[in-house]
């Protein structure tokens, strides 16, 4: 993965190939870089991976700062990383959301059997009064 950055860096930098002088191709390899980044990366969280992403932009940056195609697709890598951050949170709220009303419901159901049960026993208790008070 690094070996890949300063290869790119170094291309970007020299800019003697004409594949490294176009802003597409120079777009196509950053994202392909940073694909890289992303997949291989260990960091667990959405915060250390953009900080990861936007480190290898800057050192992509450094070597050919007129090349504007290398800070717009790690823009956009740090777009998609954030919205798949947002995407993951509104998921997991809304499987918590989803699971405490499945508890309130069956703690629910479980409060109408004890009320049923309770109301059997007054009932069987005051047949039990009302028979004794008979005889």
């Amino acid at each position: 993965m690094e070996d890949q950055v300063v290869d790119l860096g170094n291309r970007l930098r020299r800019r003697t190939e004409s594949e490294y002088t176009r802003s597409v191709n120079i777009a196509r390899r950053t994202a392909e870089v940073l694909r890289i980044v992303v997949s291989s990366s260990k960091k667990p969280t959405a915060v250390d991976l953009i900080k990861e992403v936007k480190g290898v932009g800057r050192e992509l940056h450094k070597q050919q700062p007129l090349a504007f195609a290398v800070g717009s697709i790690v823009r956009r890598v740090v777009k998609f990383i954030r919205d798949e951050q947002q995407n993951e949170a509104m998921h997991n709220e809304a499987a918590a959301k989803e699971k405490e009303q499945n508890e309130e419901a069956s703690d629910k159901e479980s409060v109408d059997v004890d009320v049923d049960v309770e109301s059997t026993k007054d009932d069987a208790i005051a047949s039990a009064v009302q028979c004794s008070a008979v005889q």
